[in-house]
């Protein structure tokens, strides 16, 4: 399921017919992800979403069972979005070649970041970070994982300390992300290879 990157004016509701349970899901997904967006998630009632999505309230009660189920839905597949960004380099055989991998990954961070991808995933740790529940879980594992699949690369450089290095890349990331989420200057795909091909080089 894709959720579209641009959106109408978040506080124009969308007139839509008699939906299916599916295309109700989609229509609620794309409402929220407007408003939280604009808004954050703590910030955006039921109420919110269902007028955007030009809904019933009831309707969303049985697409998604709760306000808590769509959340949870709507940050997987956000998480889903960033971790196709990391799966790339092995998935389309662009190189075995641990190093290649790397470099091409933050080469496609940084087009993440630039299409707003990275910078939800950060708004959402950001926003999420307090809440101990499911989501804030969800997030957490995210973030795991992404450790884990650095240090398995590194592990593969055979460098001295490829922890180090995969600490050092993770920082990174984050940053790249950090300035997605506040608007911050975003190096260029070519620049961030150039960084991360340097940061190898010294480890």
């Amino acid at each position: 399921m894709n959720i579209p990157d641009m959106f109408e004016d978040e506080t124009s509701p969308t007139k839509r017919a008699r939906v299916s349970r599916e295309n109700a899901r989609v229509a609620l997904l794309d409402a929220a992800h407007v408003l939280f967006c604009k808004r954050g998630i703590d910030a955006v009632s039921v109420d919110d979403i269902v007028c955007k999505a030009g809904l019933q309230k009831v309707t969303l009660y049985r697409a998604f069972g709760s306000r808590q189920a769509l959340v949870m839905e709507y940050v997987r597949i956000q998480c889903e979005a960033e971790r196709c960004i990391w799966d790339a380099p092995a998935s389309e055989n662009i190189s075995e070649d641990p190093q290649v991998q790397l470099v091409n990954l933050f080469g496609r961070l940084s087009e993440g970041a630039a299409s707003g991808t990275i910078g939800q995933i950060q708004a959402l740790h950001a926003q999420c970070a307090q809440r101990c529940d499911e989501v804030e879980i969800l997030l957490r594992c995210q973030s795991r994982q992404l450790r884990c699949h650095l240090n398995a690369l590194c592990t593969k450089l055979k460098t001295p300390n490829p922890h180090a290095l995969s600490v050092a890349l993770f920082s990174l990331w984050q940053g790249i992300a950090l300035n997605a989420w506040t608007g911050a200057e975003i190096p260029s795909p070519a620049e961030l290879e150039r960084i991360v091909s340097n940061m190898l080089a010294h480890f």
